[in-house]
Parts: C-alpha cells; sequence; structure tokens
C-alpha cells in the first residue's frame, strides 16, 4: 500500500530553539513508519532538527530581522509545495494561517492548550492569535488534542466545533529516557524544583510565599530553569529573605536530568496547563511529584502525585512538607511514577497520531 505523505510547516522550528512543541513535532517527523512525513525548512536554528537528517541552514547573517526574514522565506517553501501538490495531508507545528489560501488538501491540527482563551486576562491583546487559532479549528479536518481536559476546553470556547473531529492523543515522555545526568551539575544541599515560565498563570510566585518558610525552616534551596529572576522575583525574594536560597539553571537533557533525579521534590503549581510534559520527565528520573489540582494534572499524574489547592499557600506549603518529611510517601510516588510513565509512550503517541493521518483517506 502506497504511504500517505504528510507535511509538515517550519513554524515552529523557527519559534523554538528548544521546546516541548518543536521536540514533539521531531517525534512525528523521525518515528512515523505507515505514513511518509517531510517538511521544507531553509532556515532554522533548532537543535532537534539536527538529529532529523532534514537540511537546514541557520539563520540568515543579517543585521537585524533575521527571524522575520526567515520566517518570511520559509513560509514561501512551504506555500510553494501546497501549490506543487506533492503531499496528501498537511499538518501545521503553530497557529499561524498563512497557508488556508493555498491549501487544497486535509487539515490537521495539534492544540496544546487553550490558556489565551480561558485562563490569560487580556483578551484584546491576544485578539489575533484568537481569530487564527479559531479559523483554524473550523478550517481543519482532524484535532489533535493533547489531553481529555484541552478536547473540553475546545469544546466550550468554541460549541459549534463537531467533537467528532477532535482526538485526545497524549504526549509520551520526550526527553530521552536514557540520557545520562550530568554529575557536574549536582547541587550541593538539599532543593525543591519548578521548571520552565514563571509568570502569571505559571503561579510562581504564590508558590514561592507559600515555600519561601520551608526554605528557611529546612536549610532548602528552589533551583529553577528558564530566564534569569527578573526585577519583581528579585524584590519578592529578599522581601521573603530567600534571595540566596534561589538558584537558577540552564543546561541540556543531561543537566534536567540530573535536576529531576536529586530534586527532593519537583513542584508543579500552574493554574492550568494543556498537558504538563515536566511531570512525565519528573517520573521518568524519581523526582517526588506536588502539583495543581487543576486543568490536565490529575488526567495526566494520575495517583502518583500528592495535589494541592493552586491558589491556597498553606495548601501548598503544608503538601510540600508531607512530601519533604515523609520518604515513604516519597518512594511510593516515585515507583507509582515509573508506572505511569508506561501510559504514555512516544510509540503510543505516534501510532495514534498514524492512525488519525490514515482515517482521513477510509
Amino acid at each position: 500500500m502506497k504511504k500517505i505523505k504528510v507535511l509538515y510547516d517550519s513554524q515552529v522550528f523557527l519559534m523554538q530553539r528548544f521546546g516541548g512543541i518543536s521536540r514533539y513535532f521531531t517525534f512525528l517527523l523521525t518515528n512515523m513508519v505507515r505514513v511518509e512525513p517531510s517538511i521544507v525548512i531553509p532556515y532554522s536554528d533548532n537543535v532537534y532538527l539536527d538529529k532529523t537528517g532534514y537540511k537546514k541552514k541557520d539563520l540568515p547573517s543579517f543585521p537585524v530581522g533575521k527571524r522575520t526574514i526567515a520566517l518570511f522565506i520559509n513560509q514561501c517553501f512551504t506555500i510553494c509545495e501546497l501549490l506543487l501538490g506533492r503531499l496528501d495531508l498537511f499538518h501545521p507545528t503553530m497557529d499561524h494561517t498563512y497557508f488556508l489560501p493555498f491549501l487544497r488538501k486535509p487539515l490537521v491540527i495539534t492544540i496544546h492548550d487553550m490558556i489565551i482563551e480561558t485562563v490569560l486576562p487580556d483578551k484584546e491583546h491576544y485578539a489575533g492569535k484568537i481569530r487564527k487559532r479559531k479559523k483554524l479549528i473550523k478550517k481543519s479536518d482532524r484535532i489533535i488534542a493533547v489531553s481529555h481536559y484541552t478536547k473540553d476546553a475546545i469544546l466550550s470556547v468554541y460549541p459549534e466545533t463537531d467533537p467528532e473531529k477532535i482526538r485526545v492523543i497524549h504526549h509520551g515522555l520526550l526527553i530521552d529516557p536514557g540520557v545520562i545526568p550530568d554529575k557536574e551539575s549536582i547541587i550541593e544541599g538539599e532543593y525543591l524544583l519548578y521548571i520552565g515560565y514563571r509568570h502569571g498563570y505559571k503561579n510562581f510566585t504564590r508558590m514561592l510565599r507559600a515555600i519561601s518558610g520551608i526554605l528557611n525552616e529546612k536549610n532548602m534551596y528552589l533551583v529553577c530553569t528558564g530566564v534569569p529572576l527578573n526585577e519583581e522575583e528579585e524584590k519578592l525574594a529578599e522581601m521573603l529573605h530567600v534571595k540566596k536560597r534561589l538558584i537558577v539553571k540552564n543546561g541540556d537533557d543531561r543537566l534536567m536530568a540530573a535536576l529531576y533525579r536529586h530534586a527532593k521534590v519537583f513542584m508543579f503549581p500552574s493554574l492550568s496547563e494543556g498537558f504538563g510534559l515536566p511531570i512525565l520527565e519528573a517520573f521518568q528520573f524519581g523526582a517526588p511529584v506536588c502539583l495543581s489540582r487543576s486543568s490536565c494534572f490529575p488526567e495526566i499524574a494520575g495517583d502518583a502525585a500528592v495535589y494541592f489547592d493552586p491558589e491556597d499557600e498553606l495548601d501548598v506549603r503544608n503538601k510540600v512538607l508531607e512530601l519533604i518529611d515523609n520518604e515513604n510517601l516519597r518512594q511510593l510516588n516515585i515507583e507509582k511514577g515509573k508506572q505511569r510513565l508506561s501510559l504514555f509512550s512516544v510509540d503510543k503517541m505516534v501510532m495514534e497520531t498514524e492512525q488519525l493521518y490514515l482515517s482521513l483517506f477510509k
């Protein structure tokens, strides 16, 4: 049987040098068996594409506007492929709609979260993105939602959407499970771990207020990944007397594996997420998980985590202390996390995505 040809575009591979969404699409590009995936990507600095064999160049060497120029060139190449018609199905990697006037084939989109529509307060600021998302949902032949929570959010915000065209396909563990932790990155002393962005709905400042007493009482650190602390975060840390107890780290998968492996507790206080990939990473590398009782988290973590009310600082403090002080509970959650991982394999994610593609041609 002739394989169907699926074309991806370059959006996310230009917007992200690192990141979960670009890693997700890299797995789809490199692990398909029953379909033939392809991408046309003249310019990108994404680190994961280097491992795929797809040819690309570094960003143009213009003094300013290099990413904007690269985006325009990449889009032109994708449009040419659409006009040539050498594909059976198109799967864009982000929410831009530049391709719609040229598309004559079935369209599949992945929705990773509905945070802009459901959580962020300034809807006017994101009006353009919301319009594009709405148009893509309407035009798509199939929609991949990364959790049942995300599917429910799509149908709540856009009730005119046919629920039959939405398929829930959970992410798999996208970090290499066999990566060797970087021993040189081990923190001296016990620490709690926080991964990723810290703004707004991520609920970082409330979490910091909740655990500041723990850091001082237990002589512990809070290790974060991402950008350095901003001025507001530094002022809060000073006011709480924990500035010297905050450490910001950045690095590759080896660093992340080491941070998870030696963390006393991994904390995920977000008010909303579409999936929560760090939960699976914590399960893989043996970090006890303490997270919000909100959005998709119970769907992903099941009984392998301790949950708190993300808006109740006392509850956050108490649940973190419960994990710190109860070694039996910590080990039980680590074991349950390992078992829970079997539900979220990359092979399962790829197979179900292939099945969805093929369903359009039956």
